[in-house]
């Protein structure tokens, strides 16, 4: 789109989402709404990736996106951030008059319960949906995106495109350099 669509006139920020569902620890991994915010900073557009946590399946608290990602968005761009990063918001299932501010927090890593059904589709076929990905009530550990959110709070994580483990990666090469 930065290339054809826009025809050369490249944005000044791109916002991805806001999503329904959160994308927090490992999530991002496989999240298209970081993946198009990934795009636009390979691109060197900064990007913001948003999305809307919510638990009763059905109700997503939209306007608490609505309220905080203002909020958020304005604060971001007055401090700014470097190039090769994209920054990852996650906003509570709460009123937008509940939550209790913006932690920048790490990225989490929690127990992800499968949540695949096999299912039968009109044609008789067999297929597999993926569900809301369950995290055992595991309200996350201090610091993290996923303790944030639980504790009431705008989740803001900044993201790294290098996943390189750089440990590692110097370990590695002493045996194969």
């Amino acid at each position: 789109a930065i290339h054809k669509v826009l025809d050369g006139k490249r944005p000044d920020l791109v916002l991805s989402g806001v999503n329904r569902g959160s994308n927090i620890g490992e999530d991002v991994t496989y999240s298209g709404t970081i993946a198009a915010a990934m795009e636009a900073t390979l691109l060197g557009v900064p990007s913001i990736a948003l999305s809307q946590y919510y638990e009763d399946g059905e109700h997503v608290r939209w306007k608490t996106a609505e309220h905080w990602g203002v909020k958020t968005v304005r604060a971001l761009l007055k401090q700014g951030w470097p190039a090769n990063v994209l920054i990852n918001v996650n906003f509570p299932d709460l009123p937008a008059a509940k939550v209790r501010g913006i932690r920048v927090a790490k990225q989490d890593e929690h127990e992800v319960v499968d949540a695949f059904e096999e299912r039968i589709d009109p044609r008789g076929r067999t297929y597999y949906w993926v569900g809301q990905d369950q995290t055992n009530g595991d309200p996350g550990t201090p610091g993290t995106d996923l303790r944030a959110v639980n504790d009431g709070y705008v989740a803001l994580t900044p993201l790294h495109l290098d996943l390189t483990h750089k440990p590692t990666l110097t370990r590695l090469r002493k045996v194969f350099n």
